[in-house]
């Protein structure tokens, strides 16, 4: 299920709490600070999209400590902060903005990336998620919010269209998890006022890839 044909739903972004459509419109989705105890469920959630192969580029499920150790390295969390959607009191994903890349050069720019449970993907929670992050990157002051997606998770394709960011490259047969090869495709959202992304068909083979140090903050984005 996708979620690709549904339009941005405005939230509130005052604070680290989130209202958002739930399944039955009785109840709400809410988005909070990412805790030592929601690391069970990060951890469950992530391996999960291991398993289905369209979503990371990791092959092997992660453990607990490892998902305690990947929340812990987003410092300072003000500037990089890890946050999860729950529903009654449940956490059902999770979302980031993470370091683009670790040279000084590239601090105006953040990568966003999230996650939703299988159950509850086409039910808003990842819609919520990408809108929470693309609005605090731009009242955190960054300039540019860039996004990495498997070319086969079409529910993140569609997300990433609906709400305006502009696919700029793509890196063929990237990923290669047993039998199946995946091209990345790269997105970028241009967060400063009055500035708006290049249009959808200035897509180029590729990007800038000089400076791709390896860091595990990334992720790329789960379907929804």
């Amino acid at each position: 299920m996708t979620e690709g044909d549904m339009q941005p739903r405005p939230v509130s972004h005052g604070g680290a709490r989130r209202n958002g459509p739930s399944c039955d419109g009785t109840d709400v989705f809410t988005i909070r600070d990412a805790r030592v105890s929601d690391i069970h469920a990060i951890t469950r959630i992530y391996n999960e999209a291991i398993r289905e192969g369209v979503s990371t580029s990791d092959l092997d499920e992660r453990s607990m400590e490892q998902r305690r150790d990947w929340l812990e390295r987003h410092t300072p969390r003000s500037r990089y902060p890890v946050v999860v959607v729950r529903y009654r009191g449940q956490t059902i994903g999770f979302g980031s903005l993470s370091r683009y890349r670790p040279r000084a050069g590239y601090d105006s720019i953040v990568e966003l990336s999230y996650y939703v449970g299988s159950y509850w993907r086409g039910r808003g929670a990842g819609r919520m998620l990408v809108d929470w992050l693309l609005h605090r990157a731009r009242d955190l002051g960054y300039e540019k919010a860039v996004s990495c997606v498997f070319d086969a998770n079409e529910g993140s394709m569609h997300l990433m269209e609906s709400f305006g960011l502009t696919r700029f490259g793509v890196l063929p047969a990237a990923i290669r998890n047993g039998s199946r090869v995946l091209d990345v495709v790269y997105w970028y959202k241009d967060l400063r006022p009055g500035e708006p992304s290049r249009p959808a068909d200035a897509d180029r083979r590729g990007g800038s890839h000089d400076d791709r140090d390896n860091d595990n903050n990334k992720d790329n984005n789960n379907g929804i």
